[in-house]
């Protein structure tokens, strides 16, 4: 009986909630900032709460600590963030209405014109159409656009990990350990001295092979509020853990490859997130003899770093997940996370490759994935169509904008294994539809395929994860289990008292990875780098170059399946 009210309960979710939930007219001023006080009742789901006030699950969560790793409670008091109407954002995107002559010098490249007038390679090519096929040589006249005329452009999201990121709370034994990090940090950074002469862009340093290289980590360590922490006696600051994780990996890559022949000059820099700051570092006289930098972390800040490093031909590492945008006309620049769209492509690929005889079920939150859905898909249908059994409903697409769990239901195949592919990071949102799924499943044969963020979703039944057998995208991935991790574990257990993060393994790779390429091909290395397969320490890469004038992603893909309750690698070959 219990069962049957909660499969009723579900059914009617999607119109019975949104009707009953009502704004609380109780509003609180807390240090300045305005907040609803809402009060939780039977039925209601933080997902459902943050479409009646307009607010990301997230910003909720990050407001209400109480509701870190922990379901909603009857009776429950939350504080919800009073927004203000989003204005549409526009930025002016450069055309040009008067050209210009210039005559090439030596060493000008299309990025250095770029750069030095304030234009777009593209623009620059579309008034020189045979600069494209012939490139640039000394002497020759090309045209230049001079005046820019203003049009709109919408601004899209950035896919910045760390800058859309809620500050985690950590316990007090990894704070004494990173407080212990943060001493040799201090150590390491560099002290710059901007009101020194700045560095002009007025000629190129040859790049050859030496017998010490200079490595820079542009990293945001914010060191004024960690020294004022360390003097009242209060905890690192949790926003410089992901910096003082790749440090630390980048410090062990070094070590290694110290032994192997590689001698190198490391120079640390807090960047602070402050992309004034930033712009002050780059323009240093020492800026240009680097020959390879790692960081920043920000999207903000990385471009102002990259547009300076490409400018000089110095090969310029992301370590975190970061737009892919920042890619274009950089050819310098290496992203060692496989950005969202790679992601779903290799996860269409999979599902079509190996479950072309299933019934396929995307499931999008929004309606945002709309078009990459319809093209797995299309994939998939034409992969299905192949076999002889094929039935035209096998591969369906749900817009889920709201809890509507009875549509799925309704499209599951009771003879064939539901493939069903959820397009969703929403912590709310994926707790919801995993708890709801698990209830409506029955005796269908599910498998759950998500992005590897799930994977930190620890308030989640994992007897839900197993029954709908869930298998998760990865770009990296520790285990208790792997013996090549054992050692660099126990290792970074006594430095830092937690497991292996994605930050301190994206030092590590990154750092020895680049410093190997350095070592064997000197500061060129960029030159043979493209569809190069690296396995690392619990990550991979797999790097590609789309077009000569961009830069280099990893797009190497791994898939986690949860088993025996825990996750475990997967053979995909």
């Amino acid at each position: 009986m219990k069962n049957f009210f909660s499969f009723l309960f579900i059914s009617l979710f999607s119109v019975s909630v949104v009707l009953a939930q009502q704004k609380t007219t109780d509003i609180r001023s807390i240090d300045g900032v305005q907040f609803y006080v809402h009060e939780i009742k039977k039925q209601e789901t933080l997902y459902g709460i943050s479409r009646l006030y307009d607010v990301s699950s997230q910003q909720i969560i990050d407001n209400n600590l109480a509701l870190r790793d922990k379901q909603l409670q009857v009776g429950q008091v939350i504080f919800i963030p009073v927004l203000k109407p989003q204005k549409s954002v526009s930025l002016s995107k450069p055309g040009f209405s008067s050209k210009r002559e210039h005559i090439v010098v030596k060493k000008e490249t299309l990025y250095s014109l770029s750069k030095k007038f304030q234009v777009q390679i593209g623009d620059i090519l579309r008034l020189n159409p045979d600069v494209e096929t012939q490139g640039l040589k000394e002497g020759d006249i090309i045209m230049l656009p001079e005046k820019a005329l203003i049009q709109e452009r919408t601004i899209t999201p950035q896919e910045d990990e760390i800058a859309n990121s809620s500050e985690e709370s950590i316990d007090n034994d990894t704070q004494i350990e990173l407080q212990k990090i943060w001493d040799k940090v201090e150590g390491d950074l560099s002290v710059t001295d901007t009101s020194s002469q700045l560095l002009t862009n007025d000629t190129l340093v040859p790049l050859v092979q030496k017998d010490v290289y200079q490595i820079a980590l542009f990293l945001p360590f914010f060191t004024e509020v960690n020294k004022e922490n360390m003097a009242s006696g209060s905890p690192v600051y949790g926003k410089s853990a992901p910096a003082l994780d790749i440090y630390c990996g980048v410090k062990m890559a070094l070590d290694s490859l110290k032994n192997e022949g590689l001698s190198v000059n490391l120079k640390v820099y807090d960047t602070k997130n402050d992309s004034s700051n930033v712009k002050k570092l780059i323009k240093t006289p020492d800026f240009k003899n680097n020959d390879l930098i790692i960081g920043p972390l920000y999207s903000k800040q990385f471009k102002i770093v990259s547009d300076e490093a490409n400018f000089y031909s110095i090969p310029i590492v992301c370590p975190v997940p970061i737009s892919s945008k920042v890619l274009e006309e950089s050819p310098y620049t290496y992203l060692t996370f496989p950005s969202s769209s790679i992601k779903l492509e290799k996860i269409g690929n999979w599902i079509s490759e190996n479950f072309s005889k299933e019934k396929l079920i995307i499931v999008d939150q929004d309606g945002k994935h709309k078009d990459i859905a319809k093209n797995i898909i299309s994939k998939f249908n034409f992969l299905h169509s192949q076999d002889e059994a094929f039935v035209e409903d096998s591969a369906v697409y749900v817009n889920f904008f709201d809890l509507k769990i009875s549509v799925v239901r309704k499209n599951m195949s009771a003879s064939r294994k539901n493939i069903i592919l959820l397009m969703s990071n929403d912590k709310a949102f994926v707790s919801d539809f995993i708890t709801q799924l698990n209830l409506v499943a029955g005796n269908h044969e599910i498998l759950l395929v998500g992005d590897e963020k799930w994977k930190d979703y620890t308030f989640i039944d994992p007897s839900y994860l197993q029954r709908l057998n869930l298998h998760l995208v990865c770009s990296y991935f520790t285990s208790e289990n792997s013996l090549m991790l054992k050692p660099l574990q126990s290792k970074f257990y006594v430095q830092q008292g937690q497991f292996l993060s994605k930050y301190f393994l994206s030092g590590y790779n990154s750092a020895y990875y680049f410093g190997k390429q350095l070592l064997k091909a000197g500061a060129r290395f960029s030159d043979c780098i493209n569809n190069v397969n690296y396995t690392g320490l619990g990550m991979n890469f797999d790097f590609k170059k789309f077009n000569l004038r961009s830069g280099v992603q990893n797009t190497n893909i791994d898939f986690l399946q949860f088993k025996n309750f825990q996750f475990q690698l997967i053979d995909t070959n």
